[in-house]
């Protein structure tokens, strides 16, 4: 195989295959190992040997195959997310922030909306399971939640912006409540004294708990 200016790589590709793993090593001086440590972001590769695994990858077109590091290692190297409104920016920017880090570690991001409504949630949890994500972190669109318990058997579950109800999993939350308090004790203290409140219907848990806030201040200054 030619590489670019004519020289020779050393290496005769498969008729019919891409490079592989072994390949790019090989070019590169390494071993294969190293070539997964240094596409893993492994810090413990020095500067060096990252540039010249980069530079083989470049040189031979090297793409990871999916298929045979899910034989390999047993998992998808998937993780999905499921969240309530894709256009609220909120929940494009924690996207955007699962993807980062997941790719830091390896993994693909998967992302499903299910629109807040609650009946449509078991089925986008089901369909990511049945692609075999090996975790899935979820901002429930209600507070029936057996589908994710189910889900629990068979992969981790982490849930954000949302609490669980009856659930044994972790959970990220925002302060919803005291931002709420605290934005309104602001402009309490400024002298306002006709303050509407705009935000999620209570039936949500970040709705309640802003509008708790809100009143929480208005309490405590009588």
């Amino acid at each position: 195989m030619q590489a670019d200016g004519g020289r020779s790589t050393g290496m005769t590709a498969r008729r019919g295959s891409g490079p592989t793993m072994h390949d790019v090593g090989k070019l590169a001086q390494v071993s294969a190992m190293t070539v997964s440590r240094v596409l893993k972001n492994d810090p413990g590769v020095s500067e060096a040997t990252r540039e010249r695994v980069f530079a083989a990858v470049d040189r031979l077109g090297y793409r990871r195959n999916q298929t045979a590091r899910s034989l390999r290692l047993g998992g998808s190297g998937m993780i999905g997310l499921v969240v309530t409104n894709l256009a609220n920016p909120f929940y494009s920017r924690l996207a955007l922030g699962v993807q980062e880090v997941a790719t830091e570690y390896g993994f693909r991001m998967l992302l499903s909306n299910s629109a807040e409504q609650a009946d449509r949630e078991p089925d986008i949890i089901d369909g990511l399971v049945d692609h075999q994500v090996e975790g899935l972190i979820v901002v429930p669109a209600g507070s029936r939640q057996q589908h994710l318990a189910d889900a629990m058997r068979h992969v981790p579950v982490v849930l954000a912006a949302r609490p669980p109800a009856g659930l044994d999993t972790d959970c990220v939350l925002v302060e919803d409540f005291h931002g709420a308090r605290e934005a309104t004790a602001c402009l309490l203290a400024d002298g306002h004294t006709r303050i509407a409140f705009l935000g999620n219907p209570p039936a949500l848990y970040t709705g309640a708990e802003r509008l708790r806030g809100f009143w929480a201040a208005h309490e405590e200054v009588g």
